[in-house]
């Protein structure tokens, strides 16, 4: 069990990256002042859970072509059958906080291959549907690659 001295400690350690990383998501800067508290963080998370048994939908692309029209008009098909808040999942959320975005449209998408650690994932706040980003190198082509992974009640049923 974290003591409160040592999730203080970790917040510390981990909030200016943090911000600089929802920044990147979110085309803005953002502040300590816009990130839920750690209590209401473990009340979400505790809940998050409940989707584990809903279906899912991966399929994989080019990392490049997050960049695309097409990925862009999958983002805003997501965003027809879901236009609720979502959270992001970073790996420095669960020490900071959480941030919550307006909706999955208003996610800038256009992060690095290295963003925080490969994996950025996204939950509606109404926790009915999940997006799930993992970046890797094909061990045959060499080639930056993405994995979308959706799971819930409407987003898996969206064709990309």
């Amino acid at each position: 069990m974290t003591t409160k001295n040592q999730k203080r400690m970790q917040y510390l350690g981990n909030i200016s990256s943090y911000l600089l990383d929802l920044g990147v998501l979110a085309n803005k800067t953002i502040t300590r002042d816009d990130l839920s508290s750690l209590e209401k963080l473990d009340e979400v998370r505790s809940k998050v859970s409940n989707i584990e048994n809903l279906p899912i939908k991966k399929f994989e692309i080019e990392f490049s072509e997050k960049y695309s029209i097409r990925f862009n008009d999958y983002i805003k098909a997501l965003y027809a059958v879901n236009n609720r808040q979502v959270y992001p999942w970073l790996d420095r959320t669960s020490q900071c906080g959480l941030y919550t975005f307006d909706s999955i449209k208003d996610v800038d998408f256009s992060f690095p291959f290295d963003f925080d650690g490969e994996i950025v994932s996204f939950s509606s706040v109404d926790l009915k549907d999940t997006l799930l980003l993992d970046s890797f190198v094909d061990d045959f082509t060499g080639k930056e690659m993405i994995e979308i992974k959706t799971q819930g009640l409407n987003w898996p049923n969206v064709k990309y």
